[in-house]
């Protein structure tokens, strides 16, 4: 039952054209980035290259703000889809496995919803391409340099978006509150960076952030030009922690809403109500 759910989101997405604008939107996004010195995105990287370990690191940690919006978008789909399109009553009438159904949806949205945070790695190393003859703002690119932000980054923000929203739209079928819980999370990533100012409370400020910027910059503060040039990201305990807790929440957040969904939910209301 997993296997057929998530093959078919696998290639409804891949069939259509949304996932690829949205790659070449942020390629393009940061391909202006990197290739221009007026273009700065999640704060200033002071005279770092432009595809040095920390910029790369920092650009995947705040792309989350743009990209969650995308993976609300796919997520929103993947989970009201039938309900939508009133295809929700011939295909619950078949006998169907309830975690299957959401497992399968949810994890082809996952895949799906992690492909434009490519077009970050695609835009720098294209705009490495046409800048290679400037040596004082490029720095050998790395496969390492590239990856380990997103493993750490984008995989764990995108499970959270992921699954506040979907479950959201497979318990409600409302695509508003799908969207409305997106913005709560941007609520909470406003007050870790306002507390992130006191540095008496720079724990719970990396601890809170949804995105995992707060615990990365804390980390790198103060670290000199040459080791934002060659440094990796810092596996602190408090990145650590931060992911650990962003991973544990979208757990609970979807098993919850998997406890919660019915096939014959809307059914019931109506009901009710007539």
């Amino acid at each position: 039952m997993f296997r057929e759910f998530f093959r078919f989101e696998m290639n409804y997405w891949l069939r259509g054209w949304m996932i690829y604008i949205f790659i070449v939107a942020v390629a393009l996004l940061f391909g202006f980035a990197a290739g221009s010195d007026n273009i700065q995105i999640g704060g200033p990287t002071g005279s770092a290259h432009k595809n040095a370990p920390y910029t790369v690191a920092l650009w995947y940690a705040t792309a989350g703000i743009l990209t969650c919006f995308m993976a609300a978008a796919i997520y929103d789909s993947s989970a009201s889809r039938d309900f939508s399109n009133k295809m929700s009553d011939l295909l619950f009438s078949k006998p169907l496995s309830k975690w299957g159904f959401l497992l399968g949806r949810f994890a082809g949205a996952t895949v799906i919803a992690i492909l434009p945070a490519f077009g970050i790695s695609i835009g720098i190393l294209i705009a490495h391409a046409v800048n290679a003859a400037d040596a004082e703002r490029w720095g050998p690119d790395h496969f390492w340099h590239h990856w380990q932000p997103f493993l750490l980054f984008v995989i764990p923000n995108t499970l959270l978006f992921g699954s506040i929203v979907f479950a959201i739209a497979s318990v409600t079928r409302n695509t508003l509150y799908s969207f409305l819980g997106v913005l709560l999370i941007f609520i909470c990533y406003a007050i870790s960076q306002t507390v992130a100012a006191a540095l008496d409370y720079e724990v719970l400020a990396s601890l809170i952030d949804p995105f995992g910027a707060t615990p990365f910059t804390v980390a790198s503060k103060y670290w000199t030009v040459p080791e934002r040039n060659t440094l990796p990201i810092p596996l602190t305990p408090l990145l650590i922690g931060n992911r650990l807790l962003c991973l544990g929440l979208s757990a609970a957040v979807f098993w919850v809403a998997g406890s919660r969904f019915s096939f014959e939910a809307r059914t019931v209301r109506r009901s009710k109500r007539s």
